[in-house]
């Protein structure tokens, strides 16, 4: 028995010597950095505000309103937007009229739907409402041709309409993009 608790005891100081050397390898690991004296010009933008450019080039601001919120140059936008595109896509401004229901009234579950619904398309494609309690949604699909739209957007009617059945309801939507004239 005694044995036992000796190999233990022996085990945990193994072990917390193992530990300390992976914190070592780590501290060294995290202080390595590309360069160490941290020498050069740094960056105006940080990573975060990047994505923010993208998104108001997304919603359609302008360079140069871009330019003045961040309060940087023109050329700096122009810069950062080339340097981080993607092969170049178009977005569709889609707009959405949504109602969920119950599948009978012994159920209960729309607002957990339409909570799951609304986190969908905030997440995946940038989704903005103006009422808090309305039914009315604009989101920004990116795409390559008008059949890449349609298929992303029987996607997007897909993952809903498989949410809503998840908690026994349905939904109804209208889908339209005005700006090509399509609608589902």
């Amino acid at each position: 028995m005694s044995n036992l608790k000796d190999r233990i005891i022996e085990l945990e100081k193994e072990n917390e010597n193992l530990k300390k050397y992976i914190k070592e390898l780590e501290n060294k690991l995290n202080t390595k950095t590309k360069n160490e004296r941290n020498a050069g010009r740094k960056k105006k933008l940080s990573d975060q505000e990047i994505e923010q450019i993208k998104m108001y080039r997304i919603q359609k601001k302008t360079i140069e309103e871009i330019a003045q919120m961040f309060n940087v140059s023109v050329g700096l936008i122009h810069k950062t937007l080339k340097n981080n595109e993607k092969p170049i896509e178009k977005v569709a401004k889609i707009e959405m009229w949504l109602r969920i229901e119950n599948n009978n009234k012994f159920v209960r579950g729309k607002t957990k739907v339409r909570e799951a619904i609304e986190r969908y398309l905030r997440f995946n494609y940038k989704m903005e409402k103006q009422d808090p309690k309305g039914c009315e949604y604009i989101f920004y699909v990116p795409y390559k041709d008008a059949q890449d739209l349609e298929k992303t957007v029987y996607d997007a009617i897909g993952e809903m309409d498989m949410e809503a059945d998840f908690r026994n309801c349905f939904i109804e939507c209208d889908v339209r993009c005005d700006e090509l004239g399509l609608s589902w």
